[in-house]
C-alpha cells in the first residue's frame, strides 16, 4: 500500500489520488488502508516520512567524506519518486510534518564540510550551510527542471543521464571538490552547446510602456469584445494552471473564473492546448519585459527577483512539468535565456566571470538553483536548521553565495549596449 501511494501521490497529488485507488494499485480493499494507516492523512505522513528517510540516508554516507556531497545531488535526481513526491507535497501545503522533526544527520554533514574547508577542498569563506544549500537546491532544480533546460538553456548533453554526469561535475567544481576545469564535454557537445559570438539583439528591445489590461476582474464588468474576452480567459487559466495543473483544469472552469461562455475558449483558441500557449506567451512575454537592457548581474537580480515575486509564474511552471507538459514550455522563445547565456560567455572572455564551467552549464545552474530554492525552501529551511529570515534575505544569501563561487565580479562592457 506504501509503495502504491508512493507512485500515486507522485503523479497525481495527494488530493488527486483516492483510497480506493491506492488500494486498487497495491491489490488489496481499501478497507486495509483504514485498518492499519487509520486514515489518508496518516498514510499521506507515512510515505512522506519514508522518502525523508530516503533522502536522510544519502546525508549520512556523505557524512563520511566532503567528496560524497557531489554523489548527492545526483542521488536526489536519481530518485525521481522522491523529488516528484516533494514538490508536489510542498505545492500542496502537505509539510507541517516537518515541524515534528529533528535532523542530527545535518550536523556530520556540516562537519564534514568544515572538514574539506580547512584540508582546502571546498571554500573557506562560505559558510557550510549556504554550500549545502547551493547542492540541494541545484539538485532539486535540475531534476525537475532537466527537460527546460535542456531546450531552452540549451543544457549540454544528449540524455538525461549525460546532462545530471555534466551537472553534478559542475556543482563539484563550482564547490572546489573537483579543480577548475575538470567539467569537460565532448567535441559534439562543445558544437552543439557554442554560444553566438554576437549578442542577441532581440533581447536588448526596450520594454513597451506599461499599458492598462483591456480587461480587468477588479472592474466588476464581464468582459467584452475579444480582447478582453481573451485577456480574460488567459488571466483565469494562469491563476487555476499555477494552483492544480493544466491537466486537472477543465475549459469549463476557466471559463467559469472568467465569467464567459466555454465555447469561446475553442472560438478564440482553438483548443485546450491552444489556450495553454496563449499562457505561455503571456509569461515570456512578462519575464522578457524585464530585461530592458544588456544583462549584467543587475539584470539577473532583477530577472530572478521579478520570478520570485510573480508566484503565479513559477508555480505554473512546476505544476506543468509535473503534468508533462515541459515540451509546450520549451517550444517558446525564450531570448532573454540566450542574453543570459551570451553575456556569460562574455564575461568569461573578459574575466569578469572566473569559473571556466561552460556558459549554457553555468546559467542552466543558476536556473535549477533559482526555482529549486523558490520551491523547496520550506524543506530545506528546517532541514538545514537555517535562521528565522525574511524570504529575501534568505534569497539575497543564496545569490550572495553563488555570485561568490562563480567568481562574478560584475558586468563587463558590453560593444554596442549600453547599462
Amino acid at each position: 500500500m506504501i509503495a502504491s501511494a508512493t507512485r500515486l501521490f507522485a503523479e497525481r497529488g495527494t488530493e488527486g489520488a483516492s483510497v480506493r485507488e491506492v488500494a486498487a494499485g497495491a491489490g488489496v480493499n481499501h478497507a486495509l488502508v483504514f485498518r492499519h494507516f487509520g486514515s489518508k492523512e496518516r498514510l499521506v505522513r507515512v510515505v512522506l516520512d519514508r522518502q525523508l528517510d530516503g533522502l536522510l540516508a544519502q546525508f549520512r554516507q556523505a557524512g563520511l567524506d566532503p567528496a560524497a556531497l557531489a554523489a548527492v545531488g545526483e542521488g536526489v535526481a536519481e530518485r525521481e519518486l522522491l523529488w516528484k513526491l516533494m514538490t508536489r507535497a510542498v505545492m500542496d501545503g502537505e509539510i507541517d510534518f516537518l515541524t515534528e522533526r529533528s535532523f542530527p544527520e545535518m550536523s556530520s554533514v556540516l562537519e564534514a564540510i568544515e572538514r574539506g574547508a580547512e584540508a582546502g577542498g571546498v571554500p573557506k569563506e562560505v559558510e557550510p550551510q549556504q554550500l549545502l544549500l547551493v547542492v540541494l537546491s541545484g539538485a532539486l532544480g535540475w531534476a525537475l527542471l532537466d527537460p527546460v533546460l535542456a531546450e531552452v538553456v540549451g543544457a549540454p548533453g544528449e540524455t538525461p543521464e549525460r546532462r545530471r554526469e555534466l551537472a553534478r561535475s559542475a556543482f563539484s567544481e563550482l564547490l572546489g571538490i573537483f579543480p577548475a576545469g575538470a567539467t569537460r564535454l565532448s567535441e559534439s557537445e562543445e558544437a552543439s552547446a557554442a554560444v553566438p559570438t554576437k549578442a542577441p539583439a532581440a533581447a536588448f528591445a526596450k520594454a513597451q510602456a506599461a499599458t492598462k489590461p483591456a480587461w480587468s476582474a477588479a472592474a466588476g464588468q464581464p468582459p467584452r469584445g475579444r480582447e478582453q474576452v481573451c485577456d480574460a480567459l488567459v488571466a483565469a487559466a494562469m491563476e487555476l494552471f499555477s494552483l492544480r495543473g493544466p491537466t486537472a483544469v477543465s475549459v469549463r472552469q476557466v471559463a467559469a473564473r472568467a465569467g464567459v461562455n466555454h465555447a469561446l475558449v475553442f472560438r478564440h483558441f482553438g483548443s485546450k492546448d491552444g489556450l495553454i500557449q496563449a499562457v505561455w506567451d503571456r509569461v515570456v512575454e512578462d519575464l522578457a519585459g524585464r530585461v530592458v537592457r544588456a544583462p549584467d548581474y543587475q539584470g539577473f537580480t532583477a530577472l530572478t527577483e521579478a520570478l520570485a515575486e510573480s508566484e503565479t509564474i513559477w508555480r505554473l511552471l512546476v505544476r506543468a512539468i509535473l503534468d508533462g507538459k515541459g515540451e509546450t514550455i520549451a517550444a517558446n522563445p525564450y531570448r532573454f535565456v540566450d542574453a543570459m547565456v551570451w553575456a556569460t560567455a562574455r564575461g568569461q572572455e573578459a574575466g569578469m566571470v572566473e569559473t571556466r564551467i561552460h556558459a549554457r552549464l553555468v546559467v542552466a545552474m543558476v536556473c535549477a538553483m533559482g526555482i529549486g530554492w523558490l520551491i523547496f525552501h520550506p524543506v530545506l529551511i528546517p532541514l538545514l536548521g537555517l535562521p528565522d529570515r525574511e524570504p529575501a534575505q534568505h534569497r539575497q544569501a543564496l545569490r550572495n553565495t553563488a555570485v561568490q563561487l562563480l567568481g562574478w565580479h560584475g558586468a563587463p562592457p558590453l560593444a554596442g549596449h549600453s547599462h
